[in-house]
């Protein structure tokens, strides 16, 4: 059975098919492809697990490549950006071609940018392998590549022509990863939901289990795709400030990527950056300290690894924030905090060495 949901966009709508096997849908993915000049992105963990199952569907195509690039954070890059690009020039890509992202959030931000660049914008959809991909980075069109500098600071918005979801690449998703991803799904209750925030609380034994049930997890990643399409459909650029609610945790989480030189992966340095989003709301006076105390159960769950591995330096985390991309008008860095279990609202901080003192990095997991 395949559940639709649609992003809704004024121009640029586009469905996210959700199954626990989607390529088993062979017409849905073949209606993109036929006579079409198509790109395969993905990295050599994934290649040998997938790319058998997929590339049957891929005769349709006029002209069918391939591109497998190292796997990990650091190699979404200037040279793994160029390596996509070359191949479509060497091979004559023309502009109604479509490239097809099958991995990750790497893989799917690396493509999602080379798409928004080749020939000022072709097509490309989107096959996530992880569960932070599903639920998150696949789906409203944030494209990007890392910079010395800073996490995404060279990217696109660019829109996907369609997003296929598919519960059994979960099955080799290392575990770590797995719980990694459930941080972004935690991210989805607290900010937007607090009904789902209730369920992930009393289902989150079964969800962190190895073996989790199916439904509940198919469930959740509906969930999650439908609270971002709808705040995707409301804020597709990041105009309003509604969308910017969706990096609860990002602000100090990706100064701790970087820390950590990516060792750290996404979700585990998101769940500690809004363990420290949790405390800056309680001491503003909103958020309760039962229900603080509720989210750092959850966040200590996912067992993440130690701080004390990364050096943690407080002057160097101030200085990374100031040069967060999030950064509005030189003021201050824009952190999403919470008024309570799923609601949030953006508070600018000016004077990160007053309001962000170290003992707030001192955090318990």
């Amino acid at each position: 059975m395949v559940t639709t949901i649609k992003v809704n966009l004024p121009k640029e709508s586009y469905p996210l098919f959700i199954a626990e096997n989607i390529l088993e849908e062979a017409s849905l993915l073949q209606a993109y492809i036929a006579e079409r000049q198509v790109l395969v992105v993905t990295n050599e963990t994934l290649a040998p697990l997938y790319l058998k199952q997929l590339s049957p569907l891929l005769q349709a195509s006029s002209q069918y490549h391939e591109i497998i690039l190292p796997d990990g954070e650091k190699y979404k890059n200037f040279e793994s950006f160029q390596i996509i690009v070359d191949s479509l020039i060497q091979h004559r890509y023309r502009r109604n071609c479509l490239l097809i992202a099958l991995g990750g959030g790497v893989i799917g931000d690396l493509t999602g940018f080379a798409a928004a660049c080749y020939m000022r914008g072709v097509d490309y959809i989107q096959i996530p392998t992880s569960l932070l991909a599903m639920v998150d980075a696949a789906v409203g069109g944030k494209t990007a590549i890392n910079h010395r500098a800073g996490k995404n600071l060279i990217g696109a918005f660019h829109q996907p022509k369609a997003v296929f979801i598919a519960s059994q690449f979960l099955k080799t998703l290392p575990y770590r990863e797995y719980r990694a991803g459930l941080a972004e799904v935690l991210k989805y209750s607290l900010i937007a939901d607090q009904d789902f925030f209730i369920w992930l609380e009393e289902n989150w034994h079964d969800i962190l289990a190895p073996d989790a049930p199916i439904n509940k997890i198919i469930f959740i990643i509906q969930q999650c795709c439908t609270l971002k399409a709808k705040i995707v459909a409301e804020d597709a650029y990041e105009q309003t400030g509604h969308r910017v609610l969706l990096n609860f945790g990002h602000t100090y989480g990706h100064v701790l990527e970087m820390i950590s030189n990516y060792q750290l992966l996404h979700g585990e340095a998101v769940a500690y950056g809004m363990l420290l989003a949790a405390q800056l709301s309680l001491e503003s006076g909103l958020l309760q300290a039962e229900d603080y105390e509720r989210i750092y159960k959850m966040v200590q769950d996912l067992s993440l690894p130690s701080l004390a591995a990364y050096n943690v330096d407080h002057a160097e985390v101030v200085s990374l924030m100031m040069h967060d991309k999030k950064r509005e008008k030189g003021l201050g860095v824009q952190f999403v905090l919470l008024r309570e279990l799923g609601s949030a609202y953006i508070k600018e901080i000016t004077d990160l060495t007053r309001d962000l003192n170290p003992s707030m990095l001192r955090l318990k997991p």
